[in-house]
Parts: structure tokens; sequence; C-alpha cells
């Protein structure tokens, strides 16, 4: 008995060496969460996109103090924040309007906020234009935001808006987001959140690495499963914690909940057989371990994930999407067309 486990133990541990020198012959990355704290001492590279301007509630937002223009889409196309830092028009006279407006406040990332296309065809605007004057719609994305963020502003300016309907909209990445302390290619940090007795609470900088941090950062074949398997668990856990809030505050205001669930280019675009199962099963396995569609399925008044329709559209030839990725102006506006008929419904 003692020799078969001693057997055994031998075996596992050849297969983990074996395993280890596997993922850094294909140069596995290893995964470790970010801290509020790494980046102290870095410069923020806000000089170099221009786009953002250094927020402490929010992490960022769009920059108040001069514009910026997207040369790599269109030189004519500048991303500039108003009075708060979003890209939207200025809202001072917010509080003025007239009492019988129904407001709509809306979140979400570059998506939403319209990277690469001007203001007036993102599809909160397009959805303005439709929906006439007694209507206002109050755009409070900004790129690169993750779930967290949406949360923290959606708390913070719900009670000055006043909204009657509110929408979340998100893709697969702004999940993952949740979970860092910063956004590297800017190399600005954000707020996250840790769950401490079921309850949200946001992370404070740590003083140094814990044992264990070097311990999966050298272990490759430890680290992988740390990345597979408790990465989406803690995901799924504090993005769930932050719809379940953003529901309750919704029931408390008797506010309408819509949330959207943003399409990728990449699982939208026509595959032959084999490829379109593959990708339907990914998508099938994410929304299981890592998303939220369930969730709002059950919980929100209403929710969307018009994936199947973006892909009949693209079957058809029809480009909603720009070369890198976000929303074209014709995806906008497929988009707004999806969207009128329930925001009438919630209005």
């Amino acid at each position: 008995m003692k020799k078969n486990a001693l057997s055994l133990i031998g075996v596992l541990f050849i297969t983990l060496i074996l395993f280890e020198a596997l993922l850094r012959l294909f140069h596995y990355k290893p995964w470790i969460r970010s801290k509020p704290n790494e980046l102290n001492g870095v410069k923020t590279n806000s000089a170099i996109t221009g786009w953002f301007e250094p927020n402490e509630q929010f992490g960022w937002v769009y920059n108040r103090k001069k514009t910026s223009s997207d040369s790599a889409v269109d030189n004519q196309i500048t991303y500039e924040g108003n009075e708060l830092g979003f890209r939207d028009s200025e809202w001072s006279n917010s509080s003025d309007a007239a009492e019988d407006s129904i407001k709509i406040m809306v979140f979400g990332d570059s998506h939403t906020a319209g990277h690469g296309v001007p203001e007036n065809v993102r599809y909160s605007d397009l959805l303005q234009a439709s929906l006439g004057p007694k209507f206002q719609v109050f755009n409070f994305a900004v790129a690169g935001w993750g779930f967290d963020q949406m949360y923290l502003a959606f708390r913070a300016y719900v009670n000055e808006f006043d909204p009657d309907i509110v929408m979340f909209s998100y893709i697969p990445n702004d999940l993952i987001r949740s979970l860092e302390a910063y956004r590297p290619s800017e190399q600005v940090t954000k707020p996250s959140f840790d769950l401490e007795r079921g309850r949200l609470k946001l992370r404070s900088p740590v003083s140094q690495d814990a044992w264990y941090e070097y311990f999966l950062k050298s272990f490759y074949s430890i680290n992988f499963f740390y990345k597979t398997l408790y990465k989406p668990y803690l995901a799924k856990q504090i993005n769930t914690k932050l719809a379940e809030e953003i529901i309750q505050l919704c029931r408390e205001k008797n506010l309408k909940l819509i949330v959207v669930r943003i399409p990728l280019k990449e699982i939208t675009e026509p595959a032959n057989q084999i490829e379109d199962w593959l990708e339907r099963f990914s998508r099938w396995l994410y929304k299981k371990v890592y998303g939220l569609s369930d969730f709002f399925q059950e919980n929100a008044d209403i929710f969307i994930d018009p994936t199947e329709l973006f892909r009949e559209k693209m079957k058809n030839g029809i480009t909603l999407y720009l070369e890198d990725g976000h929303l074209s102006p014709k995806g906008h506006k497929f988009l707004a067309e999806i969207l009128l008929p329930m925001v009438k419904q919630s209005a």
C-alpha cells in the first residue's frame, strides 16, 4: 500500500515537471491579480494618448481640459469630456429639465462611448434622436472601464440625475477588468473590489508581496490551475455581487434596468461549421464560468444579447465593426434599432 502511494506521488511529480516544461516551452504567461499599489512611482501615460485624465473616484475619465484626436481611425474624431469627464454634451442644465421628461443613464465601455466614431452616430445618441425631446439620454461610458467602474459611476450619479431607466452595456472583457487594480496600456490605477463576508469592499494598498505570490509566479504549472480555476471563480463572485447591488438599488428607486451584452467582432464573423460550433461552445462555457447573462436574464427588467442578430447581419455582408473591433456607425445604428422598442417598453 505504501509502495503504491509512493509510486503515485512519483508519477504525479514527474507529470508536474513535464507540464511545467511544456508551459515554459510555449511561453505561458502567469497571472497574478494586480494590487492597488503596484503602480506607485510609475508615471501615468496620459501624455501619450491624451484622451483621458486620472480620476480618484473612478480611475479615469475623458480629458476635460483639451480635445484629443484619434488619428488611427479618423483625425476628425475627438474624445473630449464634458464637465463630469464623460464624452457627451454638457449636462449643466440637466437638473432644469422638464419634470415629466424620461431620463436614461447609459453605462458602458469604449463600445458605448463610441471609440472610433463621432458622438452623434453612437447608439445612445441615435436613441435620443429617435425618442425625441421628451427623453434625455446621458452617456456615462468611458473607454477601458470595467464593470466595477460602471457600478461606481452609477452609485455616484443616480441620485443627482434621478433617471427613470438605467442601461448597462458590457462586453466579456469588462468582467475580467473588475479583478484588476490598474489599466496596463496607460499605466493608470483603477478601483477594484474584494468580497468580505459576502459584502463588497474597496481594495486597499498592500505593503508587500505575499509569499504565495512569489510561489505562483515561479511555478507555471501551479499558476496554470490558479489562472484557469480561481480567476474565473473570483471574477464571477465579484461581478455577481456588483450586479446584485445594481439591481437592488434600481428596485429601491423604482428604476427600469436594461442590460445589454454587446457581442464581440470575432464571435459574429462568418465561419465554417467546425469554427462555428467551437465559437458557440466557447461562448456557452464563458457564460457559465465568467458571465452574468443568466443572472441578468432572471433579474433585470430587460436583458438582451444580440449576438445572433449581429451574426445574421454579418452573414449578409453588412459590416458592423471597425477594423479594431469596435462598433462601426452601422453597428451603432443596428444596436439602436434593437434597443429602441425595449426603451419605449420600459418608459
